[in-house]
């Protein structure tokens, strides 16, 4: 039998799969969802439930819309990637939960390939979120332009970036800042 909207087969690999994924995120899979990309999950951590798309639990991105929290109260990371094409090496600076999730949202264009160069992780979002603005707002006449990188950020994401010659500054900001969450 296989997985609709009204019936779950408890028994076949991608529940099974659905399962184990839930459980990693804190969720319990307990019952089916409006599609068949959507379950309908428990939380562990308040017991609330509600329906999630099976992406956004792959991805860890949802929040208990009971309790009201959001990613900002949620610990968070800022990142320094390097990204490049045949064309272009460039920096970009951000900030999110899930960082592979994140750059998967940028679209970038096939032939792209990134590093992640530095990783500061935050207790809450909202801290991440304020220092990555801190840094773009610092920086901001140094940033490519938006025009420019939208041509290899597909969908978001290109208004963030930065020429390799800004590599040193913004990894000093970064390890300032890490040094400073680790005192």
């Amino acid at each position: 039998m296989a997985n609709t909207a009204t019936k779950i087969d408890w028994d076949c690999a991608a529940t099974k799969k659905h399962i184990k994924e839930a459980k990693a995120v804190g969720l319990t899979l307990i019952g089916v969802g409006s599609s068949r990309h959507h379950r309908t999950y428990q939380f562990l951590e308040c017991g609330h439930s509600q329906e999630i798309a099976l992406a956004h639990v792959r991805d860890e991105r949802f929040i208990c819309n009971t309790c009201e929290e959001t990613s900002l109260d949620h610990p968070s990371n800022v990142y320094l990637l390097k990204i490049k094409t045949a064309e272009l090496t460039w920096l970009k600076v951000g900030y999110a939960k899930n960082v592979v999730s994140r750059v998967r949202g940028y679209t970038l264009v096939k032939e792209a390939s990134y590093r992640t160069i530095k990783t500061i992780k935050f207790t809450q979002g909202r801290d991440a979120r304020d220092f990555e603005n801190m840094v773009h707002n610092k920086y901001r006449k140094k940033k490519l332009l938006r025009q420019r990188m939208r041509k290899y950020h597909l969908r978001e994401g290109y208004n963030e970036c930065y020429p390799m010659r800004m590599l040193d500054t913004l990894m000093q900001e970064l390890e300032a800042k890490e040094k400073e969450l680790k005192r």
